[in-house]
């Protein structure tokens, strides 16, 4: 076996730019007993450090889809007040918007204004016919390569609810 070259007394070995196997990792690992490390603690301490950065993606990326929901939320609303024209439309409001799975679709949660409730079909027949509108504006206040598809859940009031 060579002898193994050290950059500094207290840091790992240096190897030769090739994957060892089971056997040399056995055979080599009497060199980091000397110095009291196991190289499989280092291992998982990359792995631990992986994780770190996989998890700071995924904040990120969780924040940037809340930051489209609620610019969604926004953007939708007044979008929907344009069609006050058809008494449907008009008795209708955003309750909430969050991503469905990711930000590349969103599920719009709407409710009726008034009492009683709307028919399902009449409301997601005509939320349906505007969705495209609705994309499209959505897609001229955001900067994303993509608008992201609406998916609509209709949530009728209930009884003696105060909107």
């Amino acid at each position: 076996m060579k002898p193994v070259k050290y950059a500094h007394k207290n840091s790992f070995p240096r190897h030769s730019g090739r994957l060892r196997g089971r056997r040399q990792h056995e055979e080599s690992h009497g060199a980091y007993a000397d110095i009291g490390i196991d190289p499989i603690d280092h291992v998982d301490s990359i792995d631990h450090h992986a994780s770190d950065i996989a998890s700071s993606r995924q904040r990120r990326d969780q924040h940037k889809a809340r930051r489209l929901c609620r610019q969604a939320f926004r953007i939708l609303s007044l979008a929907l007040g344009d069609f006050a024209h058809d008494p449907i439309l008009a008795d209708l409001a955003i309750q909430s918007v969050d991503p469905a799975p990711d930000a590349s679709r969103l599920v719009v949660c709407v409710y009726s204004l008034t009492q009683p409730p709307l028919l399902l079909p009449e409301v997601y027949a005509k939320l349906e016919e505007i969705s495209g509108r609705l994309r499209h504006e959505l897609a001229q206040h955001i900067t994303r390569k993509r608008a992201p598809e609406l998916a609509f859940i209709y949530m009728p009031a209930a009884a003696g609810e105060e909107q």
